[in-house]
């Protein structure tokens, strides 16, 4: 994979999306493949309202497109990121050049089971468990990212759960003393596991 990374990072289109930003997978009527190198995003699949996944290291996107070039991806930037992105047309040449399919084939089917894994956890936990895991997960961010993000958008942007669940169920954990939010940001979570 470090070949077509490279090609892309030659190749591609740099860019520094800031949070809101939206980038799907097609852009000027074109498919796209991406080069995450940093930052935090969460990945959406086609007509999904919630996140198939959070992309927060060196990650390669957009690669579906050279199987199924229909297929949708969107990619929600939560915190500021660098993406490279390429038009998927472009990567044919060189991975038949590399004789590169199957390495692309792993790749993508690694990708498949990881988010097939999140999804069918998350179906299995219900909103209060989902919160308190995203808690944590914003608890251990960097200190940037937790005190540029408010622990309700957080939570809202990596669940996909609506403002009102998240809300009342950080009120409640504020309440019981399981979490310390000030002005919005998350200061402190003590919740076990």
């Amino acid at each position: 994979m470090s070949v077509i990374i490279e090609y892309i990072r030659k190749k591609g289109t740099i860019s520094y999306p800031r949070p809101g930003c939206v980038l799907s997978g097609s852009m000027t009527h074109q498919y796209c493949c991406y080069f995450f190198e940093s930052g935090l995003a969460a990945l959406y699949g086609m007509n999904n309202a919630k996140p198939l996944s959070l992309v927060s290291e060196p990650q390669l996107l957009g690669l579906s497109h050279l199987f199924h070039p229909h297929s949708e991806l969107t990619l929600k930037i939560i915190h500021p990121s660098v993406i490279y992105a390429v038009p998927s047309s472009s990567l044919f040449h060189v991975i038949n050049e590399g004789n590169l399919w199957s390495n692309v084939a792993s790749h993508l089917s690694q990708q498949i089971y990881d988010i097939s894994s999140r999804t069918e956890k998350n179906k299995k936990k219900h909103a209060s468990g989902l919160i308190g895991q995203t808690l944590k997960m914003l608890q251990n961010e960097s200190e940037e990212v937790r005190l540029t993000h408010t622990a309700s958008e957080y939570v809202r942007e990596i669940t996909g759960l609506s403002c009102s669940t998240v809300n009342r169920e950080l009120h409640l954990l504020k309440k019981q003393g399981d979490i310390n939010v000030q002005n919005g940001l998350l200061l402190g979570c003590y919740l076990d596991g």
